[in-house]
């Protein structure tokens, strides 16, 4: 099974406010190889932040769980336009400075949101052994291959023992 990164791998970093777009060069590429389905293996640390309404160092919102549920739509009804599924995703949404409550919390509206996506086999992990460059969602999904556009990304294939595709930063 070939596992993916989610932003900038998948989808473009778009700030609040603005229109996912879908990074059809990778989704092109796959339907090339004829790869009927992927998992998609996420951190989403930034999510425990935006549930208390944070701001990044840019000044812009961290994204919340209802923004993270509808960006994980956009990507698998632009993957069904090439002929591919995502039946497993995996999302960490720990992250080092969260508070443990407000990780929890957005761990409950992730999990709300992901319960109402018909045939998906989902995890939400709300620790630092999930958090990539750990290894324990790709494990889970079997992954064979990584796709990701971080050296996050490319140690946590590495450690998995699976060959890591770089794919530019997209967005």
């Amino acid at each position: 099974m070939i596992a993916l990164d989610l932003d900038g791998t998948l989808l473009d970093y778009s700030p609040a406010g603005h229109a996912t777009r879908a990074n059809h060069a990778v989704l092109r590429d796959l339907a090339a190889r004829r790869v009927p389905a992927v998992a998609i293996c996420t951190n989403q640390g930034g999510l425990p932040f935006g549930v208390l309404g944070k701001l990044r160092k840019d000044g812009q919102p961290y994204p919340t769980p209802a923004q993270f549920v509808a960006r994980l739509s956009v990507i698998r009804l632009a993957m069904e336009d090439y002929g591919i599924v995502s039946p497993q995703v995996r999302v960490s949404l720990y992250h080092p400075y969260a508070d443990p409550a407000a990780i929890d919390a957005a761990a409950r509206q992730v999990r709300s949101g992901l319960d109402v996506m018909a045939g998906l086999n989902w995890t939400v992990y709300t620790t630092a052994a999930a958090r990539k460059p750990g290894t324990l969602m790709l494990r889970s999904v079997c992954a064979t291959e990584y796709w990701g556009d971080s050296d996050e990304d490319a140690q946590a294939a590495q450690a998995a023992g699976i060959p890591f595709v770089r794919v530019p930063r997209f967005g």
